[in-house]
């Protein structure tokens, strides 16, 4: 019989890694799989198609086939591969597949305007302006709303 050893890869539909630790050995049987005749159902002749044996370590795997006369196949161990990568890359701008990369355009440099010498008026702008004396205003009135008193339901007694 011929075996197969190798580490599960991570579920894809769930974030963890669960159940990707340890290494399994299943069996590659040819499995005969025929309708039975009394119900119907798919039946196969051996059920060594659902043994899955987990070990520890590759080298407990190799051991036990070798324990049982098994003749095995190793799968290299899939490495996970961890992009390094800031937050800020969470919300850069990447273009459509189709598109190219607008590459940035270099801009000339332009040299700045000479300075010119302040004049009088200038330095007369340049100083707050003198406060003026403050003022003193009343405060508003404020209305308050006349409150009328609610009307008494009266019951004419007769």
């Amino acid at each position: 019989m011929k075996a197969k050893i190798y580490k599960p890869a991570k579920n894809t539909m769930q974030s963890g890694r669960g159940k990707t630790q340890k290494w399994l050995l299943e069996y590659n049987t040819p499995i005969s799989r025929s309708p039975e005749s009394l119900m119907g159902w798919t039946s196969a002749d051996s059920t060594m198609g659902q043994v899955r044996l987990r070990f520890d370590s590759l080298d407990d795997a190799k051991a036990y086939a070798d324990k049982e006369g098994l003749a095995y196949i190793i799968s290299p161990d899939q490495d996970r591969k961890i992009k390094p990568r800031n937050y800020v890359d969470n919300f850069k701008y990447e273009p459509p597949a189709g598109e190219k990369k607008e590459e940035p355009k270099e801009e000339k440099t332009k040299k700045a305007p000479a300075k010119k010498k302040p004049s009088a008026k200038d330095k007369d702008a340049d100083k707050p302006a003198p406060k003026k004396a403050a003022t003193k205003k009343s405060p508003a009135k404020k209305t308050a709303a006349k409150k009328t008193p609610a009307k008494k339901a009266t019951k004419d007694k007769e």
